[in-house]
């Protein structure tokens, strides 16, 4: 399973939420997704998007997003186990993820802490502010018209390709969704800066300088985009997986969770 914590999960599940016109059809959108940094690949997903779901699916791990119910699961499809969290519960655990990395911060070096507290991770600090504005540019992306819009947030950059050609069926109920799993999570202005950029975004780029001079970043551009009711098996757990408990801090998406009862 790729070492990602479940905010990183939410953030592809989610990313490209826009508010939504009265009769948006459903969406299906199969993307590439590049990662550079310690351990770079390449790999597709494909997200299924409807009016009252969201579901990532890959190759390693779908996740399936309910808006009504509130709830995100991740299914595991090497290890055939999933897990379900609250939105409630997945803030809780991002306050919890936070205060754990300001405590790590008081044996950092000067430059280390200070590196984080732009960050909104160190003791009283606050989120830098988080710039997004239009570059004028355009470009065809998978056969619509995007526009690309620049986000910059402490050590963070993104570059975001939208079209307001397509629109997601989720609409306002998506937004909503994305704030309440994001509020207390490390970087939520910039994550949420991303969500509110106007249209279906067909090309993210966003780049981080804090894990040192290198950095780390990751691509994911939508390739083939098909606006039709998903296939029913795609929109939840497979069948036979186990269910375990959800991790407690940083999880892994699809991680080693004790077995309910």
């Amino acid at each position: 399973m790729r070492s990602q914590t479940l905010a990183a999960v939410v953030a592809v599940s989610l990313l490209g939420i826009a508010p939504g016109r009265v009769e948006a059809k459903d969406l299906i959108l199969r993307q590439r997704v590049t990662t550079t940094g310690v351990r770079p690949e390449t790999h597709e997903t494909t997200q299924y998007w409807t009016a009252n779901s969201m579901v990532t699916d890959s190759p390693d791990n779908r996740v399936i997003v309910d808006l009504g119910a509130e709830t995100m699961t991740v299914a595991d499809k090497r290890q055939k186990t999933y897990f379900t969290q609250t939105f409630a519960e997945m803030r809780q655990q991002a306050e919890a993820m936070k205060a754990a990395m300001q405590k790590q911060m008081e044996n950092m070096p000067p430059q280390a802490r200070e590196m984080m507290g732009k960050m909104g991770m160190g003791p009283g600090a606050s989120e830098a502010a988080v710039s997004v504005k239009p570059t004028g540019k355009s470009e065809k992306i998978a056969g619509y018209e995007a526009k690309e819009y620049a986000i910059e947030g402490g050590p963070m950059t993104a570059s975001v390709w939208a079209t307001d050609a397509l629109t997601s069926p989720g609409g306002t109920k998506a937004q909503e969704a994305w704030g309440k799993m994001m509020a207390g999570a490390p970087g939520s202005k910039f994550a949420q800066a991303i969500g509110e950029v106007k249209g279906v975004p067909l090309r993210t780029t966003i780049h981080s300088t804090a894990g040192g001079t290198q950095g780390f970043g990751s691509t994911t551009e939508v390739v083939e985009v098909t606006e039709k009711t998903p296939p029913a098996d795609v929109m939840e757990v497979p069948a036979g997986f186990k269910k375990v408990a959800a991790p407690e801090i940083a999880p892994m998406h699809g991680g080693k969770g004790a077995p309910t009862q």
